[in-house]
């Protein structure tokens, strides 16, 4: 007989990491650019908050809603880049109880001077193999904003043996200035 989790949770947060050319904040100390300028630092945030589903008792990938992500960098003249990443989704009680993550980047809308793209769209962990991290990435070349979708995927690998309860995962996406 095959046992299937409960409920597998999504949980994205958002991190912002400012990466400041050294000839910009020269120019900036210098009083030949100004900081009005450069505005806001971009930011990435989840339109969606934490996500539950429930297991529907086959062996098939349970796969999350899409996640729509709106990306701000309205300042960043070179463009941003957003990485999403996730380890494997885990057991909420036996840290030991693992299964693998997919995730699926889209662009659904991008301001047309910032010609936002996908750079790699789907990656998935491989806990047998030693794969522990997934990981997809969207670039802009230029100042704009954009509207991404992430699907997430829980997939049972036929070399774990999934112990009955909640697992959750963390999606982790962190913003960057070219």
């Amino acid at each position: 007989m095959l046992t299937f989790p409960n409920t597998l949770r999504l949980i994205e947060r958002f991190r912002f990491r400012s990466v400041t050319p050294l000839f910009m904040t020269c120019l900036i100390l210098l009083g030949l650019f100004s900081t009005e300028l450069s505005g806001q630092p971009p930011f990435v945030i989840a339109t969606g908050g934490k996500q539950e589903i429930v297991h529907d008792g086959t062996e098939n990938p349970q796969v999350f809603p899409s996640q729509k992500w709106n990306v701000i960098a309205p300042q960043s003249t070179f463009g941003a880049s957003v990485q999403w990443e996730a380890s494997p989704f885990r057991h909420v009680e036996d840290s030991g109880a693992e299964a693998d993550i997919r995730m699926d980047l889209s662009i659904r809308h991008s301001t047309q001077n910032a010609q936002w793209k996908s750079i790699y769209p789907t990656d998935q962990t491989n806990i047998a193999k030693g794969r522990r991290t997934a990981g997809v990435v969207a670039m802009s070349n230029r100042r704009g904003n954009a509207q991404v979708e992430l699907v997430v995927t829980f997939i049972e690998s036929p070399e774990n043996i999934l112990v009955v309860g909640d697992y959750e995962a963390i999606v982790t996406a962190t913003i960057t200035e070219n």
